[in-house]
């Protein structure tokens, strides 16, 4: 069986495929410092209609044909797991339509699913996805219970494909002849990086569908057409609740009347105590509703947390004083109208309280609510913002010129600079220092802030698991000196493996480690004096979920001065925890000490 979207319907039977799974190992493999500019090709393997990608990330959906709320929740449930869970796109709506309407309108009715184009193609079409729940008459081998949510499911995924803007892969003109599928439905109009066989949209796939999942190059083709995903819906924030100078982890979701947060112990082991005050949540049942932590009463702690979402007129915030304090303060929100608005905090004036700025790539200025302690004071200083074009372009806050003063970095990896908006206190002061950008085609590169001279100025790091070095553009106070260090990079193979920063060893130093939940180790480069890359590949006990939802975050949990990494999943009963070991000689890398400490873990399920 073949989902479609054009008025051909093939009707084939099903035949239902286990799934398999690969582990990747640890093996370096990238192309060293000095040629990875030349050839680092990789790009994201779909038949893109380049044309027909929604600017905006947020699309309308809408029924045309009433009841099957079991069913339809398959499809949304299916969606927001695969094409929203790994991308900006939001799906919004999903109600009723209305005569005539804007976005998707989808109908269901017992025929071969399809779409009838790709992409904007849809835009207000009426049927322009149609979905099958009965299987009747096309493919009855769908209509028994045991296939009927398998289908439905795997379906799903693939027609929104085609939403997306995405053709049939086999239609490509590079398709090899071992793939005999015809082409099939429209083509795209933008060929990039190589065939892939498991994509989802692919009839050659030997798993049909790819059962409903997206492949790894999937998943960095609608990254780059739509952005980075914000993450998971719950979220795992570092604070420093009790002010002990340990790093802690509190829980947040959007649909709950608490904060959970679980402090660290003072024991070595570390160990965690938990609790779930409760709190109050505004939930707008919107993915893009997001949490933020900092300090924003100016008590010298890192406890507070504050709500954002781009559709309100407030920014509520819960203070930590032995208990959850909350308000909802009124703050001014420029609302883009897009997914790709961010929130970001730091303290823009130097007054030693936690700051909100907005930011998104089509204005003329970033707003910032300042925080009184009490409630916000909003401002909309203009700013000279660059539109590489790309979802793919992100913000990033810094000190660059070292004043004690936040500042914001664009970063896209097609440009050959790093814009600099440097603030005043009052305002943006903004400039377009050229930097040695090095675009490795893929949406999975990676820009973060370090500081890797300990000279108090906020550097730029950029990261790619294809490569063989972390290029680091260092800041001046009014520049960028750019070089391209080596360094080891283990490729995992896989779109989750992340690079995160911390001090590692205690120097002073930003450093850098390479994460996969696959691995069983933590590979770490330490920044040296000497402006290189040193690199160590340490044993560390990595628990692996079975899920891309979970994460590592680098925090000193047991307040030694060292970063420490700690991995979280919803499902779990404890934050397994790897201690960074005191250096060896030089200054190198003393290694990892892992545990797995208990812990309560509010989990919101599937979604």
């Amino acid at each position: 069986m073949k989902s479609c979207h054009s008025e051909k319907k093939p009707i084939v039977s099903v035949c239902l495929s286990a799934i398999l799974l690969a582990m990747a190992g640890c093996s370096s493999d990238a192309p060293d410092a000095e040629s990875f500019e030349q050839t680092s090709s990789r790009e994201e393997p779909l038949y893109v209609a380049s044309t027909r990608v929604w600017s905006n990330p947020n699309i309308p959906v809408c029924w045309e044909t009433a009841g099957y709320p079991t069913e339809k929740n398959w499809v949304r449930s299916t969606i927001r797991r695969t094409w929203e869970k790994e991308s900006n796109v939001l799906f919004t709506g999903w109600g009723t339509c209305p005569a005539s309407s804007s976005g998707l309108r989808i109908r269901v009715n017992d025929e071969g699913p399809h779409t009838k184009g790709l992409g904007t193609q849809l835009n207000g079409l009426a049927a322009g996805m149609v979905l099958n729940f009965t299987f009747v008459n096309w493919s009855p081998s769908c209509a028994s219970a045991a296939n009927r949510e398998y289908c439905i499911r795997a379906i799903a995924t693939h027609e929104f494909g085609h939403a997306l803007g995405f053709a049939h892969e086999q239609n490509r003109p590079d398709t090899p002849s071992t793939c005999t599928q015809a082409p099939q439905g429209s083509n795209g109009d933008t060929t990039v990086g190589s065939w892939d066989l498991m994509s989802v949209m692919n009839y050659c796939n030997p798993t049909w569908n790819n059962n409903g999942n997206l492949s790894n190059t999937d998943i960095d083709g609608v990254r780059r057409f739509y952005g980075h995903p914000l993450g998971p819906d719950q979220q795992f924030l570092v604070a420093d609740i009790n002010g002990d100078n340990r790093k802690d982890i509190v829980q947040t979701y959007r649909g709950w009347g608490s904060i959970p947060f679980c402090t660290a112990g003072s024991t070595s082991p570390p160990s965690w105590s938990c609790s779930n005050p409760s709190a109050t949540i505004y939930n707008w049942d919107a993915p893009e509703q997001r949490f933020l932590t900092g300090d924003f009463d100016g008590d010298g702690r890192h406890d507070d947390t504050v709500q954002v979402y781009r559709e309100w007129a407030s920014i509520p915030r819960c203070t930590w004083n032995g208990a959850w304090s909350c308000n909802n303060s009124a703050a001014t929100i420029y609302n883009s109208g897009s997914a790709e608005q961010r929130f970001l905090a730091g303290d823009f004036n130097a007054d030693g309280r936690t700051d909100i700025l907005q930011a998104y790539r089509k204005w003329g200025s970033i707003p910032v609510c300042s925080s009184s302690g009490a409630g916000w004071s909003c401002s909309n200083p203009g700013a000279t913002i660059y539109d590489s074009g790309s979802p793919e372009q992100q913000f990033l806050t810094g000190d660059f010129n070292a004043d004690g003063r936040v500042d914001v970095f664009q970063v896209y990896r097609g440009w050959g600079s790093v814009p600099v908006c440097t603030s005043t206190g009052a305002g943006w002061s903004c400039s377009n220092p050229a930097a040695d950008i090095y675009n490795s085609g893929s949406a999975e590169q990676q820009f973060l802030t370090a500081d890797v001279n300990a000279d108090g100025r906020t550097d730029v790091l950029q990261t790619y698991r294809g490569w063989g070095s972390i290029p680091r553009c260092v800041s001046t106070g009014a520049g960028w000196s750019c070089t391209n260090a080596a360094a080891t990079i283990y490729n995992s193979g896989s779109v989750e493996q992340r690079f995160l920063t911390g001090d590692f060893n205690g120097d002073g130093r930003t450093d850098v480690i390479q994460t996969y939940r696959g691995w069983s180790s933590i590979p770490t480069c330490l920044s040296t004096a000497g402006g290189a890359w040193s690199c160590t590949n340490s044993a560390a006990t990595i628990y692996d979920s079975g899920s891309s939802e979970q994460s590592f975050t680098a925090a000193d949990v047991n307040g030694d001065g060292r970063t420490d990494v700690v991995q979280a999943y919803r499902g779990w009963g404890s934050y397994p925890v790897c201690l960074a070991l005191p250096p060896g000689a030089g200054g190198s890398f003393g290694g990892w000490s892992c545990n797995n400490p208990a812990a309560t873990i509010y989990d919101i399920g599937t979604y």
